[in-house]
């Protein structure tokens, strides 16, 4: 009996098919709870860094989004002279220059697949952690910086920097709890680019967010 000529059901997939519809790549994306992308084949060596970095990138109208194979972490990878090299971090280098030592590449959009030299600025370690969506996952308040505080029964609102924590004070209401927080940062922080473009733009430019 003959074969199955059956191909990926993926978009632009030619792969024999294996499971679900998919070739092995793509049933592997699926067992690993990943978006299905599209697999590219790393045997064209005579191609040069810009070449593979373009091939591998979907540029959107907002960000341009990296296509080859992706961490578990959520980082694009690229694979070139015998090793992997995170993918941003080379489409920061070819685009405006050798990263500093000692410094990160953020992700101004806080999409970790993002690889538009526009989104990404090289900061500091600490920088880098300024710059966060919002709240941890385990968050009571749902609100970055600010706590329960059990003995007061109030939201006590508190921001790190240099690991040092500063107090913003207590309050029974949480939207009030949350604005203070945000004052807060944008005293102490120069990265928390949510609270001052995106979340609270109107307090961006407030004087009484300005360090004495």
């Amino acid at each position: 009996m003959a074969k199955s000529q059956r191909t990926c059901a993926f978009d632009t997939c030619t792969k024999p098919h294996k499971a679900r519809g998919w070739c092995v790549r793509h049933y592997g994306q699926w067992l690993e709870g990943k978006p299905l992308t599209a697999i590219h084949s790393y045997s064209a060596r005579g191609t040069t860094t810009v070449e593979r970095m373009a091939s591998y990138t979907d540029k959107g109208d907002h960000c341009w989004t990296w296509t080859g194979s992706i961490m578990s972490n959520g980082y694009g990878t690229v694979f070139f002279g015998g090793k992997s090299h995170l993918a941003h971090r080379v489409a920061y280098e070819l685009a405006i220059g050798v990263i500093p030592a000692g410094l990160s590449i953020d992700h101004k959009c806080h999409n970790t697949r993002c690889v538009r030299p526009e989104h990404l600025h090289a900061v500091t370690h600490g920088q880098n952690m300024e710059n966060r969506r919002g709240a941890q996952a385990r968050s009571r308040s749902g609100k970055r910086g600010v706590f329960w505080h059990s003995f007061s029964k109030s939201w006590h609102v508190v921001v790190r920097h240099n690991n040092v924590s500063h107090s913003g004070g207590y309050f029974k209401n949480l939207d009030e709890a949350e604005l203070a927080a945000i004052k807060l940062r944008n005293v102490w922080h120069s990265n928390n680019l949510r609270d001052r473009e995106e979340l609270r733009p109107e307090l961006a430019h407030d004087p009484l967010n300005e360090p004495a």
